[in-house]
Formats: structure tokens, C-alpha cells, sequence
């Protein structure tokens, strides 16, 4: 270890040298090291994924092993002067820029007049810029860097780490080699902090271990953070409650004291403990997400799972799996909705009044004991026959209110189908109604037949068509069943109906007196009535006719 290093954050002095110590990114290295052997490299790559994750560390190694004097299988050799210069930092062609302090214009003009200067360590080597949190740009600044990006001189690398790409232009993404880093795995994490908790010679709890694994949530960075700012705080024994202590977390006597009364629904304990603990400065979220870790802990401990967690209470040994599965569900809810209130305290001093015993059941399908009481009950009034008839259910109340239609009592069967067939038609077709209105219905041999009169024989030939007769079967086919015959017909209604026969007589009469009147429209009003589109379309389409003008 360099005299150097002693100083350095632990996230630092142990940063990956060589692709063996990139932790959790087998994929990204795999594509990188058979770059490097073939000789394949491309002007422009994108590192992209979650902070913590490798790609800084990543940038570099390939930036030292592309300038390597004598590489091995994609790695560099670590010995030659320049990967001793890199090392030290002192190698001169290699450039690292944060965009997120750098973002200007003017950087990036930097930038473009370093591109044209060939690589001070040698013809055959390479310029590598490494442009971390590069969606930090500004819009002028990725213009500007555009062109540089698109046509590179051959002895130029661009390297672009970014935790949000979405953010970049797309005419840079489009010309970059895109890898994606991922969180680490939980034992790509624990191996890699074993390692070096060893090298640091610093013991820790095996729940320690864990908390530090869960708090940095798959980033190798943050856990070692953590892991250094317990070093500070512990010392080299970093004991669980120690840990808890440093983190502004509540002690696990503490959560398992609170978690004891809840079980047994002591509610005058259970709330002032809360309170007590709260006074003492503790987040509720923060104490709630403990209580739910440590419940995680009782089921794994009752279904016999092997762990690494804390040595269980053994107030636990007299309560029900059931019981905490149903806790575990309710803590998770008040969790999630805490996050929106506005008074997280009270919303958690509430949470804790709830009654568990109620819910007993719900989870391992028991019948709660009052209702299994209450059946009981009934299965012996049953079987005794002591069950009365008021006892029986009882016949559905029909509705006191009935409407009935008697309009159409008097019509004979098929004017009374044909005027309900007519009613669906004016609501559904409209223009279909204008056809079919003229028509008389009759049921003849089992038919159901249409008269039109010749002075309607527009009306007659149009419902034919294929689409109107198609709609107006499926409406008298709902009437009378399915595919009953229709027959449409030009000609006068059979006689022997009188009432029908002077229905139509009637309307003959309305029409002789409207022709009288229609003869009387002149001419030239005619002209100028017919220059109305919608006018003109009624009687061209439908066979409409002007009878009266106003």
C-alpha cells in the first residue's frame, strides 16, 4: 500500500485498477477486454447506469490498457511507464472533464482545439476524454461538441458516463457505443466488502454486514462510504447497535419492546414508547422501516429460514405466524401512505391503535370466533328444526309501480310489430326512417310483408339496397325471430282490411291535397329552394318532396 493511499476515502484508495477488481459488470467488462484484444476501438462509447456502479473506474482502466505497452488478454500490464504513469496521474493524454461544473460553451472549445493535437506520448497511442455526467451539458455545449464527436481524428477516444442518457441529444447518443451498467448483485456487493473489510482489518457484525450491503442498494461506492463512516464512529468492532447509534436509528431493544407490545396489544404501553422514542429525536419513517425489517426477521426465524439477521426475543416463541404475516402486510401500507401525510407522526400513532386481534384469520383462512359462534348457532336450529317461517327467506317484493302501453292494442299483429320496428329505426338510422315510412306492413303466409304505393316507388327501390335492407332485417328479425322472410312490394295493401284500407285512402287524399298545393310552388322559387345543399340532398337521395312553402 502506497503512503499515499492512508489518506484517501475508502471508495478511492479501493477503486477497480485492472478489469478483475470492476465489481458486479462481468457483461460491460466481457465487451471491453474483447475491444481491447482485437484492437476494435471505437471513437465514442457511452457509459451509462445507477452512480456507484463502475463506470468512471471503468473509463480508466480502458484508457490505460488502450495506451498499455504490452496488454495481456485485455489487460494492462501495470508495469510499463505508462500504466505507472496513470497510476500516479501524470499521464499527459488522458483528460477527465465533469460536466456538471464544466457544462459551457467554451469548455468544449477546449475540448476541439486539444482534438487537433496528436498524442504527446507517441504516434501510436491514444487521446482519451472521459466526460462524467455528461446529460449535465448545456444545449450550446452539446452543438458544439457535436461535430468534434462526429468526425474525430483516428488517434481520439471519447468516453461519456452519464447516469441519465435520456437526457443527451440524440444525434450524440446515435454516434456513441452505448454499455449500461447495472446495480450490483447482493453477493457481487458482500463478496467485494468482505474483501476489503479484511484488508482494513476491521471486524464487524454479520447484521452489520448486511445493513451496509441493504443501505447502499446495489452501488459498491456508497456501501463503502458507509462502511468508513462506521470505521469513524466504531472503531474496528463495529457491533450492530453501534452501527444503529451512527445512523440516527432506533436500538433493536428498543423495536423489539415496541414490536412486544403490539403483539399484545398493549396500546397504553405501546404509545407512550413510541412517544418516548420519538422525543429522542428519532425519524418515524425511519423507526417504522426498522419495524418492518425486524418483523421480516420473526417470519424467516418462524418458517425456520437460515439468514444472516439478529438473535430473535423470545417473547416470540408464544405468538402465530399468521399474526405477524398480517403486521408485516399492515406496516408495509402505513410505510407507503406515511410518505404523503403531512403529520407522519400522528398517521403512525394511529397506524399502532389499530386492533390486530379483528384481522385474525383473514391471512390462514380461520373463521374468526364470533362469526364460527354465531354458525354454530344456526347449524343447531337447523338441525333441531326449530327454524320458523319467518325465518325462511322470503319472496322478492315485486315493484309496486308497472307501466304499460295499450296504444297499440287495437292494430292487428303486424302494424303493431311494424310501428315498434319503426320507433327503433327513427332512434337508430334516421335516414333509413325516411324510406321506410311510407310502407304498410302485412303478415301474409307467414311473411312479413312491405307495400309501397307507385307514388313511392323512390322509397321502394332505395330500401333495397344492400345496406338498408341489411339494417332493416336485422331490426325485424329482433322482432320476430331470426331470419324471417321479408318481401318488399310496389303496389296497393290487400283490400280485405278495411280500417288499414281507409288508413291509406286518407293519406291519399293528404297527398292529392299537398300535389294541389306543391303544383302552386312556382317555378323560379323552386330554382332557388334547390340551391340549399342539404335541401337538395333530401330530395334527390331520399325522394323528399317540397309541398309547402311558408
Amino acid at each position: 500500500m502506497n503512503n499515499s493511499d492512508v489518506n484517501k476515502s475508502l471508495y478511492r484508495k479501493y477503486r477497480p485498477m485492472v478489469w478483475k477488481d470492476v465489481c458486479g459488470q462481468d457483461n460491460v467488462v466481457k465487451i471491453l477486454k474483447n475491444t481491447l484484444i482485437s484492437k476494435q476501438v471505437s471513437h465514442a462509447y457511452l457509459f451509462c447506469g445507477p452512480r456507484g456502479t463502475g463506470k468512471t473506474s471503468s473509463a480508466k482502466i480502458f484508457a490505460k490498457t488502450i495506451n498499455c505497452e504490452s496488454p495481456r488478454e485485455g489487460e494492462p500490464c501495470e508495469e510499463c511507464k505508462y500504466c505507472t504513469a496513470f497510476a500516479s496521474g501524470t499521464f499527459p493524454d488522458f483528460y477527465e472533464l465533469d460536466a456538471a461544473s464544466n457544462r459551457g460553451i467554451d469548455d468544449f472549445r477546449e475540448i476541439r482545439d486539444q482534438v487537433q493535437y496528436p498524442p504527446m506520448s507517441g504516434k501510436d497511442k491514444f487521446k482519451v476524454f472521459v466526460i462524467d455526467e455528461a446529460h449535465m451539458l448545456t444545449v450550446q455545449a452539446s452543438n458544439a461538441f457535436l461535430k468534434t464527436l462526429e468526425e474525430p481524428p483516428p488517434y481520439i477516444v471519447f468516453i461519456l458516463a452519464t447516469t441519465e442518457p435520456e437526457k443527451l441529444l440524440a444525434t450524440i447518443l446515435s454516434r456513441c457505443i452505448r454499455l449500461d451498467f447495472s446495480l450490483l448483485s447482493h453477493k457481487a456487493v458482500e463478496q467485494r466488502l468482505n474483501t476489503i473489510v479484511d484488508l482494513e482489518g476491521v471486524k464487524l457484525d454479520s447484521a452489520v454486514n448486511q445493513k451496509l450491503i441493504q443501505r447502499g442498494s446495489g452501488g459498491m461506492r456508497d456501501t463503502l462510504t458507509l462502511l468508513e463512516q462506521a470505521i469513524h464512529f466504531c472503531g474496528d468492532y463495529i457491533e450492530l447497535d453501534s452501527y444503529l447509534k451512527m445512523m440516527g436509528l432506533t436500538s433493536l431493544e428498543e423495536v423489539d419492546i415496541l414490536l412486544e407490545h403490539w403483539s399484545n396489544n398493549k396500546k397504553n404501553q405501546l404509545i407512550p414508547h413510541l412517544k418516548s422514542i420519538l422525543q429522542s429525536g428519532k425519524r418515524v419513517d425511519d423507526l417504522f422501516l426498522q419495524m418492518v425489517e425486524r418483523v421480516q426477521n420473526y417470519i424467516h426465524f418462524l418458517l425456520k429460514i437460515t439468514g444472516e439477521y439478529p438473535k430473535v426475543p423470545q417473547f416470540l416463541a408464544a405468538t402465530k405466524l399468521d399474526f405477524w404475516v398480517e403486521s408485516y402486510h399492515w406496516f408495509l401500507g402505513v410505510l407507503d401512505s406515511m410518505k404523503h401525510s403531512l403529520h407522519p407522526e400522528l398517521h403512525g400513532e394511529l397506524a399502532l391503535l389499530k386492533d390486530m386481534s379483528q384481522d385474525q384469520g383473514s391471512v390462514s383462512g380461520e373463521i374468526p370466533k364470533d362469526l364460527e359462534k354465531r354458525l354454530q348457532t344456526i347449524e343447531k336450529r337447523l338441525s333441531s328444526g326449530a327454524v320458523k317461517k319467518s325465518d325462511e327467506a322470503k319472496p322478492s317484493i315485486k315493484p309496486r309501480v308497472q307501466v304499460k302501453d295499450n296504444t297499440l292494442d287495437s292494430y292487428p299483429e303486424a302494424q303493431k310489430n311494424w310501428i315498434l320496428i319503426q320507433r327503433d329505426i327513427k332512434v337508430r338510422h334516421p335516414l333509413l326512417f325516411a324510406l321506410v315510412e311510407p310502407a304498410q306492413a302485412r303478415d301474409i303466409d307467414g311473411k312479413f310483408c312491405l307495400y309501397y304505393s307507385e307514388a313511392h316507388s323512390f322509397h321502394y327501390k332505395k330500401v333495397q339496397d344492400e345496406r338498408n335492407f341489411a339494417l332493416l332485417s336485422k331490426l325485424v328479425d329482433g322482432r320476430y325471430g331470426q331470419d324471417h322472410e321479408i318481401e318488399i312490394i310496389l303496389g296497393e295493401v290487400p283490400g280485405e282490411e278495411a280500417q288499414v284500407v281507409k288508413a291509406v285512402a286518407r293519406k291519399s287524399n293528404t297527398s292529392s291535397k299537398t300535389n294541389n298545393v306543391k303544383s302552386k310552388i312556382p317555378d323560379e322559387l323552386k330554382k332557388k329552394l334547390l340551391n340549399d345543399n342539404g335541401l337538395s340532398r333530401l330530395i334527390n337521395e331520399l325522394g323528399a318532396e317540397i309541398k309547402k312553402v311558408d
